[in-house]
């Protein structure tokens, strides 16, 4: 878990900073806790350091009529200044603003953003708002300023905005949302189709997301990891052999058995029981080795193996 951590801070990082995430590479050497710290300066020091001449613009921007304001913002400001301004001004003139705005200068605006310092004007935007710009935020592929909006939108306009996204994009969103205890808030309400949905998205394209869904989920409440790991196991053998495959070939068995820790569905057991049965000898090897002391394992353990299979775990 804690290099899916380390991913998601370069990635926020790089966001940040608009740089390409190659050329932050480096900074995947560093743990997790030191890269939010970097980011969190990083961003003090953009907003914090032209204070006073923000301050100024602001003030003078609260005598101008909205619609004016939101001409200029478009025509001489742009959206790097438009972004920091934001966070000098009172909730409702901004607001008045931004609802002015074209929606193709709002997203550039968003891209510049930290949402946490403009939280109380971005709540104020509706959910047909939130959604086209949401949309517009997918079709760049902007994953990493989706998650960071998923961090503070209203539950009922979050909903109304995932409903429209596709499941790989929930998941890319999922994953770069700081807020981990508000994801099992997010994911309770999910509608019950969307929880099988987004397993197939996981293993899509030779399982492309499978990584990005299994730290996803490894963040959950029990009661949600039990959900999805019940949804993975009652899928046809090849589905949950090629889940195993997956895990085992990125090295992300710590991660699976933490999903499948909470499970206790005994169909559910016995189907990963049939699916372990038919891994390669080298397979188990690699599990037992990544398992050693974790509960799961001795679950395992405890039931009924061929002596062959036994040996090995």
């Amino acid at each position: 878990m804690k290099a899916f951590k380390v991913r998601a801070e370069v990635a926020r990082l790089s966001r940040l900073l608009d740089v390409p995430t190659e050329q932050a590479a480096a900074l995947a050497e560093l743990d997790a806790d030191t890269l939010r710290q970097l980011r969190e300066q990083a961003t003090a020091m953009l907003y914090d350091a032209q204070r006073e001449s923000l301050s100024r613009v602001a003030t003078a921007t609260r005598l101008l009529p909205a619609t004016l304001a939101a001409m200029l913002a478009e025509r001489s400001l742009g959206p790097l200044l438009c972004a920091r301004i934001a966070a000098y001004l009172p909730d409702d003139t901004a607001y008045e603003i931004a609802r002015r705005l074209s929606d193709e200068f709002l997203v550039e605006v968003c891209l510049q953003l930290d949402p946490r310092r403009a939280q109380g004007v971005v709540r104020k935007l509706p959910a047909e708002r939130c959604t086209v710009i949401g949309l517009a935020l997918v079709r760049r592929r902007e994953y990493v300023t989706i998650g960071s909006f998923v961090d503070i939108l209203d539950f009922d306009v979050l909903a109304t905005v995932l409903a429209a996204l596709d499941d790989a994009t929930l998941l890319h969103a999922g994953f770069y949302a700081e807020d981990r205890l508000r994801l099992s808030r997010i994911v309770a309400d999910l509608p019950p189709a969307r929880f099988e949905s987004l397993i197939d998205a996981a293993l899509a394209d030779d399982g492309a997301l499978w990584s990005l869904a299994l730290a996803l989920m490894a963040d959950l409440l029990p009661i949600w990891q039990r959900r999805f790991g019940e949804c993975a196991l009652r899928r046809d053998p090849g589905a949950i052999s090629r889940m195993l495959a997956l895990s085992d070939a990125l090295d992300l068995w710590p991660v699976l058995l933490a999903i499948v820790d909470p499970i206790d569905d005994p169909d559910c057991l016995a189907r990963l029981h049939d699916a372990l049965l038919d891994c390669p000898p080298d397979r188990l090897v690699r599990l037992r080795n990544a398992a050693d002391g974790h509960p799961t394992l001795a679950r395992l353990q405890a039931l009924d193996w061929p002596a062959a299979v036994r040996a090995l775990l």
